[in-house]
């Protein structure tokens, strides 16, 4: 499954179902990094990591105006630093791609790095579902990256940050549910959109 094709050309329905279910597909970690830094501000992000390609999502979500440059330029520079920690623990991306869900309306905005969707009409945020168990690429990067902000001093050091989130694929193959995984509320935010 090739993430960055997933994620390109959707419709507005397409891109809201898509990333409601992208993380319960067994070969996808969806990693909810909000707040792990400065760049990401109160602004919800995820990392879905597959072992082809990384596709960043930003949600930006709003009732008042803000210049859409300054939040793709904050998603710019949090995957940049997302490479940097990768770096640093000598761990190879694969293909990185980034998308920008907004409700906010854009009249002409055009931007390589980033796809864009805008102007949603909903209330409230799109459902992200994200994993809390994962493939060792996926943990191998959550793992790296939270250390990295923890040396720059976003994070707080926290030695049992890992505990929750060790791999076991027998629950991941058989389907069984993640903890946080509501199957009822899934399927109700599906048939909403």
């Amino acid at each position: 499954m090739s993430l960055a094709n997933e994620f390109v050309d959707q419709s507005t329905i397409g891109i809201l179902r898509l990333i409601a279910t992208a993380g319960k597909h067994k070969d996808v970690d969806c990693m909810h990094l909000s707040h792990f830094c400065p760049q990401t501000a109160d602004t919800s992000i995820y990392a879905f990591v597959s072992n082809n390609d990384v596709v960043f999502l930003m949600i930006y979500w709003e009732s008042k105006d803000d210049k859409l440059e300054n939040i793709v330029a904050r998603l710019k520079e949090f995957v940049h630093q997302y490479k940097e920690a990768m770096k640093d623990a000598g761990i190879p991306l694969p293909h990185i791609s980034s998308v920008l869900v907004t409700n906010i309306a854009i009249s002409s905005f055009e931007q390589k790095d980033v796809i864009v969707y805008n102007n949603i009409q909903m209330e409230q945020m799109p459902y992200v579902h994200y994993s809390l168990r994962y493939h060792a690429i996926a943990k191998s990067q959550f793992v790296a990256f939270r250390q990295w902000c923890e040396k720059q001093g976003y994070l707080a050091r926290d030695p049992y940050a890992y505990e929750d989130i060790d791999a076991d694929y027998n629950e991941m193959e058989y389907g069984i549910d993640d903890e946080d995984d509501d199957q009822a509320f899934l399927e109700k935010y599906l048939s909403t959109i």
